[in-house]
């Protein structure tokens, strides 16, 4: 058998083409101003970011995307989460009232748990 062209014998890897990076979350580039914030969201309990917009403030959830605009972090934090009033008859009213949890600083973050900010009764 003649010996093969060494061209022909090698193999080739398939070139790669160039991919764009990819497109991270629009809101969030460093350049729209978005600021982190010392709260964690009321539904899935990740950081939230905030940004002026106009006279109020946009407060997004960098987790779930949860959104809302506001004067402060409430409008979206566990600091601003609600119950019902009990009534006389021990039911659930239609009056809500503050539950007391608030957004703070995790006083033992830990390898299990490292989360820099916790809801708890402050």
């Amino acid at each position: 058998m003649a010996p093969r062209n060494t061209k022909e014998a090698r193999a080739r890897a398939p070139a790669r083409e160039r991919r764009k990076p990819q497109d991270s979350c629009a809101d969030a580039a460093p350049d729209a101003g978005w600021v982190l914030e010392p709260h964690i969201c009321r539904v899935c309990h990740s950081r939230l970011v905030s940004r002026a917009e106009g006279d109020a403030t946009r407060y997004h959830c960098t987790n779930c995307g949860l959104e809302a605009v506001g004067h402060d972090a409430s409008v979206v934090c566990c600091c601003g989460m609600k119950i019902r009033k009990a009534t006389r008859a021990h039911t659930s009213g239609t009056m809500l009232v503050d539950a007391g949890i608030r957004c703070m600083k995790n006083p033992e973050p830990t390898p299990d748990f490292p989360s820099l900010y916790v809801a708890g009764d402050g």
